[in-house]
């Protein structure tokens, strides 16, 4: 008899489910028939929490499958996601009050810095006056000034690029803009300078004069834009920044764009496919390759065996029907 149910994969304190398919008389690590959907208990931010093939779940179900007590509560929040809605909205009460005393503390926090920076700058510009700059310092500048507004206005090419983030919101009257950051952690983001964003399919590059992490996401502000009017055309923007801004890895350490499109092989020297991308889950990191089938692969040892990046192969210690 076939059964749907959920089948456990990923880390002991960061699960990760496969909905599939099943000889309900086989032992339950003994493999399955096919996989319809997967379920992310710990799913964040952009991350997908429920997929399901409900094309392939009627199909099973006419052929007389039964489904687990836990799927049909998956495949109901699935058709509606009210029910999913109502769990969130518990779970936002709860953190309401939370909420609003870390708001509170942050703007006490954001309060006391613009006090600290305006008295730091009126003690600086006291002692400009009091002390008068060399005439050779300000002509130094200069050329490099020049040279920063000239390699903003040059375009790049893609293959040199690395999106590493997202302009998606206002923060605040000042042109300070929100930046929703894929580097981990978050903060990384504000480690490289310049960025880079695509205008009409060139790259220009922009300065960030300043930034900080704000509760859970990334606040900057652009040289030169100091009004919601001036940010709203960055509001959307992919950030890059140029491979060769990230620092030298110690030989054996990758990136992760580095590992893209290498052909993945287990030990018993069959291939699974090729690396399509990398899922964060916490306390550790898959390994997607695609292949006849999709296969999820902790980016860990013992799962991970080694890595060829001459020949661009990955050894996994895998079973090519898991």
């Amino acid at each position: 008899m076939v059964k749907i149910r959920l089948a456990r994969g990923g880390a002991k304190k960061n699960p990760f489910y496969s909905i599939v398919a099943t000889d309900s008389r086989k032992r339950r690590d003994s493999g399955y028939i096919e996989r319809i959907g997967y379920f992310n208990p710990v799913a964040r931010g952009q991350e997908v929490r429920l997929q399901l093939e409900e094309d392939r779940l009627s199909h099973w179900i006419s052929q007389g499958a039964q489904i687990s007590d836990r799927v049909k509560q998956l495949v109901k929040e699935y058709r509606d996601p009210s029910i999913r809605e109502k769990q969130l909205a518990k779970q936002a009460a709860k953190a309401d009050e939370k909420a609003k005393k870390i708001a509170a503390e942050e703007k006490a926090k954001a309060d006391l810095e613009a006090k600290e920076a305006a008295e730091a700058a009126a003690a600086l510009a006291a002692e400009e006056a009091a002390a008068e700059a060399p005439a050779e310092e300000a002509a130094a500048e200069a050329p490099a000034e020049e040279a920063a507004a000239e390699a903003s206005s040059a375009p790049q090419e893609n293959d040199k690029k690395l999106l590493v983030g997202k302009i998606n919101g206002f923060f605040g009257l000042q042109g300070w803009v929100k930046v929703f950051s894929y580097t981990n952690p978050r903060t990384n983001i504000l480690n490289y300078s310049p960025w880079s964003i695509n205008v009409d399919g060139d790259f220009q590059t922009i300065e960030i004069t300043k930034g900080r992490e704000q509760s859970k996401t990334i606040v900057a502000h652009i040289k030169g834009v100091d009004s919601r009017e001036d940010s709203q055309k960055f509001i959307g923007q992919d950030v890059y920044i140029d491979k060769d801004q990230l620092p030298k890895l110690p030989k054996g350490e990758y990136y992760w764009h580095e590992l893209i499109g290498f052909d993945v092989i287990n030990q018993d020297q069959v291939k699974l496919g090729i690396v399509d991308y990398f899922v964060e889950t916490g306390a550790n990191n898959i390994l997607v390759v695609k292949g006849n089938k999709e296969h999820w692969i902790p980016y860990i040892e013992p799962f991970l065996v080694s890595i060829d990046s001459k020949n661009k192969i990955i050894l996994v210690d895998w079973d090519k029907d898991f």
